[in-house]
């Protein structure tokens, strides 16, 4: 049995190697770093996770990648060029969205040659 050694020993050695102290370490990863801007409804995400398949969680953080760049909820636009990033197929992200919009988690509008439209429809709070 090996012992691992502390957390904040790695996180020194990282730091050291990019030159910071470790205090600033978030602030260097976060330059230029991308990131999926929140916050995200964490019962939309957990409902999202439960629906079959791998690929509809992640069709599920591309929409939130998106919404974040584009800043808005509403009429996201989501292309195919942005499947690569999260490792989907084509066509898997497609039915990954349409499980997505049967659960009512999303409204998606669709045109023939055009990216889809995505609206985030957040759970009712009771």
């Amino acid at each position: 049995f090996r012992h691992n050694p502390p957390v904040e020993r790695h996180v020194f050695s990282l730091a050291s190697t990019l030159g910071t102290h470790p205090k600033n370490l978030s602030q260097k990863f976060r330059q230029g770093g991308r990131f999926i801007r929140g916050p995200i409804d964490l019962i939309w995400i957990q409902e999202a996770c439960q629906l079959p398949g791998k690929s509809t969680t992640s069709a599920a953080l591309a929409i939130w990648y998106q919404a974040g760049l584009q800043k808005k909820k509403e009429d996201v636009k989501v292309c195919a060029r942005l499947l690569t990033d999260f490792g989907v197929p084509k066509r898997t992200f497609y039915d990954a969205v349409k499980r997505l919009e049967d659960a009512l988690l999303i409204q998606v509008i669709r045109n023939p040659g055009q990216c889809l439209r995505i609206t985030i429809l957040l759970p009712s709070r009771k």
